[in-house]
């Protein structure tokens, strides 16, 4: 320490620009000339500094900040400076501290931007009895570290008011972030006769963000502590010891600076600065270490409303759709620096999506080898620029399989816009997929997987601004010779007069794609018709809404085939001479579309004449019976089957116009072919099948039979896309929040080549789902790979009631018991992998860690609940499940953990506590085997007691529920929960600590929901 003689021999010397009655140097003097308003204020408490404190008063006059010398009361700063050398006296380690490291880093009032409260007397008089046995400043910083923010209850989180908080906001929010904290930990420090002071990093090099620590002095040198990060292995350890390894000496941002009191020439370039400069030193080289090798690492940071959020990340290569990784993100609780981590092998472009389940956000990243790539995502937007979705589409559309599958698994995640949708219409129209359609256009032919015809086409009139209509004809013909066929459609091409002033049309006469009898309808040529629409749609700007088609004789037939089997495809169709084809014609499908036949009276050949006035008679009551049917039979008397007067029928037809999206659908399937009909869709048709379908408002309401799977394509034409939608399937409803998506949007331009019918919103409806939730039973889910098994118990659809609102429960099923040992093994230790694919690292980093010590802790396995579960751990497990049995399970909501909790009833069931739980006074302090106690009224063990459940707030972190086996007997209940404690994670070595196991937790377990 600096000697009362060295101080006198200093006056005696004296300075510039001192005065001779004064003690103190010039230097000080200039500094209070920088506020002449306060300046006798600060004089007079200078000339009544204790001797023995005179050095330390003219340190802090010296160069202390303008902002301090302008409002800092002097009172406060002479209490500081007397307990500042007051608690010199009285720690062991007092007369060993050099006089520098003690201005700078014990005397001090502030470190850094902070406000200037007062904390040395609260923490002196507070936290000096705690490390007054302490032998070097090194261990009392670590007792402080460990126990002072423990008994606070201040804890890292995002949401705090400021980052460069004074200790007195800290203790009021009970909360702060790095540099808050290590604020904090300093002050407390100093208060208690330890040098301390903040030091950190403006940017990581590579991946960027800040982090903030405390270095302290010990042994003749500084070390460092991360604060609030306890590590078991002292000073010098911390979870950011390898990044600062590769900090940049002499980098502004790269470079590491502790904070000093003192001018330096350096400035900390702080996140957190709101003045001028913080003043610092680089101490980058104390830090230096053996580099990492290199690594290619995305990182990946998920925010809602500005504060990080626990979600769902999944990581897809674009390149390689097969190849994706998955994790959790961390939440407001977590450092600012922890990011998601993954490793990728090499360079990649990848697609990132972030869930909470409510919300998503996306983000497209190129991943650079041997490098840091951070992604930053916010909930419900993507970062998808402009040119990222105009690639995305261009390879949605391309050859390459892998690109394309990958794309639409990105463009499933992007809202679609109109300029999407344009932009997604010309790169279909552009794709070489489309290269074969184009090149049959250019020679007048169409083609389907087994077939393919020729045809004659021809523009009638102007094209109108918004497309050509299309007038298709089909000839007469049959089981004749070929010849004959070519002669046909060649002579069709002439048959029926031009009249353009119906409106612009392209003319075309098909030919039948062979010479048999049915070769305009059989089950094929639904297809060969389509592609031919298709075709002149993408190359010849067919309007898809102005389609017509008919024929005559053999094509009219075809006419009363292809009508019903695809109306959706047209706006008018029209038979002539011909009639229903049994087992292909179902008048049912034509209820939205106009549809004409024409027969003679002496036409009655294979009982044509017959079948059409039999035909007639069941469109009249089916129109009677649900309205529609724009059908009509022109009856000519006295005509035969060869002279029908229908070479006018274009100017009937071609002014017709589509309903594309009608509100009313009866299906009659003929065929395994066709999966479209308007708006509804199979993947598996069945010949003799029935869908109906109806638009009431907002709900759409489906029945099939016959029929595993369907989808709805919902519209703004039908329904509301600003509210939601019910869906109901054979008679089960669920509630669909409309989100039209790009990828969706592309799907269906695909398959329909028509941006009149091509939706972005596709809701898919199964069967033995609907079954299953109408009437759900309980059923034993097994592992075919292993021999664990585990029984799931229905829960009926109903309300509960959380937080004072009414929350809705949907029917699902969860686990009559918590998860159980045998099955959790088989996950935390890869057992359903042979022992070539464990050795290998197959799912290693998606799979718990070792535990540091038996999880069971030896209380027992077989039919015991599993413990020290962490959340994360409890979500990937639930994954995990879910890839494996092909049923989605994940962890109940609290809304819906309590509602099963309640079983109809209280927050407790009815009778004594003990029958149904495992609590404090009977459990000999460890969990039990499940199912000893009583189920509550729907059959489900152990909610209350034994181990606590992890459940979903509508909001926040996870939370564990229902009390455990040392919970008092009152708080196993329904209502009772448990917010995260960093105790249970306490003796975990880890920083960070691990996100599988919790430590400390053997209070914690899980139970599990299925929702189909």
């Amino acid at each position: 320490m600096v000697t009362s003689a060295l101080i006198s021999a200093m006056i005696l010397l004296g300075s510039p620009g001192t005065f001779d009655d004064s003690w103190w140097s010039g230097e000080v003097d200039t500094s209070l000339n920088r506020i002449p308003e306060r300046r006798a204020e600060w004089v007079t408490m200078l000339e009544g500094a204790k001797e023995q404190h005179r050095e330390g008063y003219a340190y802090l006059l010296q160069h202390m900040p303008l902002r301090d010398l302008r409002s800092l009361p002097t009172a406060q700063l002479v209490e500081n400076v007397d307990l500042a050398y007051e608690v010199m006296d009285r720690v062991k380690w007092g007369k060993d501290i050099p006089t520098d490291v003690f201005l700078d880093a014990i005397l001090p009032h502030v470190n850094s931007t902070e406000d200037r409260d007062p904390w040395r007397r609260d923490f002196y008089e507070k936290y000096f009895d705690l490390v007054k046995d302490a032998e070097t400043p090194g261990e009392a910083a670590l007792i402080l570290n460990s126990t002072v923010f423990k008994d606070t209850g201040v804890h890292y989180n995002t949401k705090r008011l400021r980052p460069d908080q004074s200790p007195k906001q800290t203790l009021e929010q009970s909360m702060a972030t790095c540099t808050g904290l290590s604020i904090m930990l300093s002050d407390l420090c100093r208060a208690v006769g330890v040098p301390a002071r903040i030091a950190g990093i403006p940017s990581w090099p590579g991946r960027g963000g800040n982090h903030t620590w405390t270095e302290v002095w010990d042994g003749g040198r500084w070390h460092f502590v991360g604060a609030a990060e306890p590590d078991a292995k002292g000073l010098n350890h911390a979870w950011f010891a390898g990044e600062a390894a590769n900090a940049i000496e002499g980098s502004k941002y790269n470079a590491i600076y502790a904070v000093t009191y003192r001018e330096t020439g350096t400035v900390f370039p702080s996140a957190w600065g709101n003045q001028p400069t913080v003043n610092a030193i680089d101490v980058t080289a104390r830090y230096a270490g053996p580099k990492k090798p290199a690594k290619t690492r995305l990182m990946v940071n998920v925010r809602l409303d500005g504060q990080k959020k626990v979600s769902d990340v999944i990581v897809q290569d674009l390149g390689d759709p097969q190849t994706n990784w998955s994790g959790e993100s961390f939440g407001p609780t977590s450092d600012i620096n922890f990011h998601l981590s993954f490793e990728i092998p090499g360079s990649k472009t990848v697609l990132i999506t972030a869930s909470d389940g409510e919300k998503t956000g996306t983000a497209l990243a190129t991943v650079e080898a041997d490098k840091d790539t951070v992604v930053r995502i916010t909930l419900g937007e993507s970062r998808l620029t402009d040119a990222d979705i105009s690639g995305l589409i261009e390879d949605r559309f391309g050859f390459d399989a892998g690109k394309s599958e990958g794309a639409a698994e990105a463009l499933a995640h992007v809202a679609l816009t109109d300029e999407a949708k344009a932009a997604a219409w010309e790169a279909f129209k552009k794709s070489p997929r489309n290269m074969r359609m184009k090149r049959n256009l250019d020679e007048n032919k169409v083609s389907a997987p087994d077939r393919e015809s020729p045809y004659l086409v021809r523009e009638v009139g102007e094209k109108p601004a918004d497309g050509w209509g299309l007038y298709i004809a089909m000839h007469g013909g049959g089981s004749v010779p070929k010849a004959v066929h070519d002669r046909g459609y060649k002579a069709f091409f002439q048959r029926y007069n031009e009249h353009p002033e119906a409106g612009g049309y392209l003319y075309v006469s098909l030919r039948a794609p062979n010479d048999t009898w049915n070769g305009f309808y059989d089950d094929a040529i639904c297809p060969l018709v389509d592609n031919l629409v298709k075709q002149l749609i993408i190359f010849r700007d067919v309007n898809p809404d102005k389609v017509s088609i008919m024929g005559y004789s053999h094509g009219g037939y075809g006419a009363f085939v292809i009508g019903p089997k695809m109306p959706w495809r047209f706006a008018a169709v029209h038979s002539s001479a011909a009639a229903p084809a049994d087992g292909e014609t179902e008048a049912i499908n034509l209820m939205n579309i106009r549809f004409t036949y024409m027969i003679g009276e002496k036409d009655t050949a294979y009982g044509r004449m017959d079948r059409c006035t039999a035909f007639e008679k069941l469109v009249d009551g089916l129109r009677a019976e649900h309205g529609g049917f724009d059908n009509t039979r022109e009856f000519k008397p006295g005509l035969t089957h060869g002279v029908l007067p229908d070479r006018d029928k274009a100017a009937d037809m071609v002014p017709q116009r589509r309903t594309a999206w009608p509100k009313k659908l009866i299906w009659k399937q003929t065929d395994d072919v066709l999966q479209r009909f308007y708006w509804l869709q199979t993947p598996a048709p069945v010949s003799g099948a029935t869908i109906s379908a109806v638009v009431d408002g907002q709900t759409v309401k489906v029945e099939s039979e016959g029929h595993e799977e369907a989808v709805v394509w919902l519209s703004d034409k039908t329904v509301d896309l600003g509210r939601p939608v019910t869906v109901s399937f054979n008679g089960v409803d669920q509630e669909v929040t409309p989100k039209a998506t790009l990828g969706a949007f592309c799907e269906s331009l695909e398959e329909t080549a028509d941006m009149t019918l091509a939706s972005g919103i596709k809701v898919v409806l199964s069967s033995q789902v609907a079954q299953e939730l109408a009437e759900p039973e309980p059923f034993v889910q097994k592992l075919e790979w292993s021999l664990a098994d585990f029984k799931m118990l229905p829960v009926p659809a109903g309300k509960t009631v959380v937080n004072g609102k009414e929350v809705e429960i949907k029917a699902m099923w969860m686990s009559e018991t918590e998860v159980l040992w045998n099955l959790y093994d088989v996950f935390a230790y890869r057992l359903d992998l042979t022992p070539a694919e464990r050795a290998k690292g197959v799912d290693a980093e998606s799979r718990p860690s070792k535990p540091y010590i038996p999880p069971d802790l030896g209380w027992g396995h077989n039919n015991f609940p599993a413990i020290h579960i962490h959340s994360h751990a409890a979500a990937e497990f639930c994954k995990w499940l879910s890839e494996k049995t092909g049923r989605k399970y994940r962890l109940p909501t609290v809304a819906e953990w309590e509602y099963v909790a309640k079983a109809g009833g209280g927050d407790q069931p009815e009778g004594s506590i003990d029958d149904y739980a495992w609590h404090w006074d009977n459990a000999d302090d460890q969990t039990q085997e499940v199912k000893k106690k009583k189920p509550n009224a729907w059959g489900f063990y152990d909610m209350y007691g034994n181990a606590a459940e992890w459940a979903k707030p509508a909001e926040g972190e996870m939370i564990i529920k229902g009390g455990h086996y040392m919970s008092e007997p009152e708080e196993c209940s329904a209502s009772w929960k448990g917010e995260y404690e960093w105790e249970w994670q306490d003796s975990d070595p880890q920083i960070p600590k691990s996100q599988w196991w919790m430590a400390d937790g053997s209070f914690i377990g899980i139970r599990i929901v299925c929702e189909g």
